[in-house]
């Protein structure tokens, strides 16, 4: 470990976390938005279609319209033709191995891991701890040869993702005057971790030297800058934001006016999980192999996806929510089973996206089935057909059925709005 008066050096001028985009742009990374285009793209990519093409502005028009409804900020409908996103944004796909590096005369292709995120064979929390373990810095699906045979030369390569949930692991245990530091601001990730980074630090040092500098125990005056232009803090703060949206840290908005003094808090409740997902060693992205070759990681997401159904279940609305449906139907849509003790209210257009706690956005189903809901594992088309993954399929088996009717006073809105866009907690 280093002592206190270690002082990092650059390893070569141009040392930066890069994300993806040159120049960042807000809430790409929230899965409404990341994924949401991905499984438009699949869909057109069956049909051998270009970016340039009226098809595709026509899919993001749509996506517009349901960001729109979910208060989410992107500009989609501006960004077609010759200058569509993914011309001036594709770094964001490419980065995390969706789309391929290269655009292929302008046809729209994804990856085999990308066809596999976009079917639904990997759940959004399957997804964001395979990233979590294989995004890694270089990154040649977005940055020159050039750039990455300079890490090369310097014998460099980090996990980035990785790093930050390793501190904030043990950060967790720290405290000053009392107080719990178990979170990180992008200025802390900026001035500290990332200069540490080409250093060969270990978790400890990004730990101690944080502390050290919160209890003026160090300066950082003689550290190099590792972020010299606005648009780096705003590459290095896509780290942060990616593990929000995927429910690793939450952010304390108190100060919302300093977006990079802004505190990131690492959620303790999923501090088992989080170390179970640190502790695979994996750098390529295979899924499959993956998945089969940890049982670890399998157990984690299963218990973060139902930590998150729990958090989900207990605001103070949902009971109001609740007495709603049953007013309007007695039984689980999906089970017919109809002892009220075994039902819950669910929304079909998420709470945290806008949708409304009215009963014409929620159908009552058994607390088991609710779950599979909630995490993406069971989906529900308009035309009532009901898609299940493949663990689900051999724990149930035909108990659920292939097609429901879809009750009236239910806005089949939300149901294509979920169904277009969302893929569970």
């Amino acid at each position: 470990m280093f002592s206190k008066s270690f002082v990092p050096q650059k390893p070569f001028e141009n040392f930066k976390w890069k994300w993806a985009s040159l120049t960042p742009t807000e809430n790409i990374n929230d899965p409404i938005v990341l994924l949401g285009v991905l499984f438009r793209l699949n869909s057109l990519s069956k049909k051998n279609v270009k970016f340039s093409s009226e098809e595709y502005a026509a899919a993001m028009q749509d996506l517009q319209a349901d960001l729109d409804r979910a208060n989410i900020t992107v500009n989609l409908t501006e960004r077609t033709g010759d200058r569509n996103l993914i011309r001036n944004s594709g770094q964001y796909w490419k980065a995390l191995g969706l789309l391929p590096k290269e655009r292929g005369r302008g046809l729209i292709k994804l990856t085999d891991f990308g066809k596999a995120v976009a079917e639904r064979q990997i759940s959004k929390t399957e997804f964001s701890a395979i990233t979590i373990q294989t995004l890694s810095l270089p990154n040649d699906r977005v940055q020159p040869k050039q750039n990455c045979d300079l890490w090369t030369e310097h014998h460099i390569k980090i996990f980035p993702l990785k790093i930050i949930l390793f501190t904030l692991h043990l950060l967790k245990d720290l405290k000053i005057n009392n107080e719990p530091q178990g979170w990180i601001t992008a200025n802390e990730l900026i001035k500290i971790i990332i200069p540490l980074s080409a250093c060969n630090a270990s978790n400890n040092d990004y730990a101690n030297f944080i502390y050290w500098h919160r209890t003026n125990q160090i300066s950082l005056e003689n550290w190099p800058d590792c972020a010299p232009e606005p648009n780096d803090k705003r590459m290095a703060r896509e780290y942060l934001l990616f593990l929000k949206h995927y429910g690793y840290i939450t952010s304390d908005n108190t100060d919302s006016q300093d977006r990079y003094g802004q505190k990131y808090i690492y959620n303790e409740e999923l501090d088992e999980e989080i170390m179970r997902i640190l502790e695979v060693s994996q750098s390529k992205i295979d899924f499959f192999e993956f998945m089969k070759n940890s049982s670890n990681i399998s157990a984690a997401v299963k218990n973060i996806e139902r930590k998150r159904y729990n958090t989900n279940n207990s605001r103070p609305l949902q009971a109001q929510f609740r007495q709603d449906l049953f007013s309007v139907s007695d039984r689980c849509l999906i089970t017919r089973v109809r002892m009220p003790g075994l039902l819950e209210a669910a929304h079909i257009m998420p709470y945290k996206y806008n949708g409304p706690d009215s009963r014409d956005n929620g159908i009552l189903l058994r607390k088991d089935i609710h779950y599979l809901f909630d995490s993406g594992n069971l989906r529900i088309d308009v035309e009532g057909n009901v898609v299940i993954s493949q663990p689900v399929l051999e724990d149930y088996g035909r108990i659920i059925p292939e097609k429901i009717n879809i009750p009236d006073y239910v806005n089949k809105d939300y149901i294509r709005w979920r169904w277009d866009n969302y893929d569970g907690e």
